[in-house]
């Protein structure tokens, strides 16, 4: 196993010593830095699911904002369609009346 020295400040180590000392929950210094290492790799797997998460999110209320537009549209088109029979089954001469002065709203 590669051997690596590395410098920390004062508060790091005394931390360092605390958590290997006979009292700390690692046996060794050396497993104390294995051990925020394999904190570090986790960290930086639960970031990048963190950041997968907050695509998918987007990703769906993208399609929510979408699907929303598409209900806006349905429900306006369903509306005009009812406003054109409605207009359909009007008499005659009230359409005429219309073309001549403009519908009413």
């Amino acid at each position: 196993m590669p051997r690596i020295t590395v410098s920390v400040s004062d508060e790091q180590a005394e931390r360092i010593e605390d958590l290997a000392g006979e009292d700390g929950p690692h046996s060794s210094k050396s497993e104390v830095m294995r051990y925020f290492i394999r904190r570090s790799q986790e960290a930086d797997e639960l970031e990048q699911e963190n950041e997968r998460l907050h695509r998918e999110r987007r990703q769906l209320l993208d399609q929510r904002k979408e699907r929303n537009e598409l209900v806006r549209y349905a429900e306006d088109q369903r509306d005009q369609d009812q406003r054109d029979r409605e207009r359909r089954r009007k008499p005659a001469w009230t359409r005429a009346w219309w073309w001549l002065t403009g519908e009413p709203e």
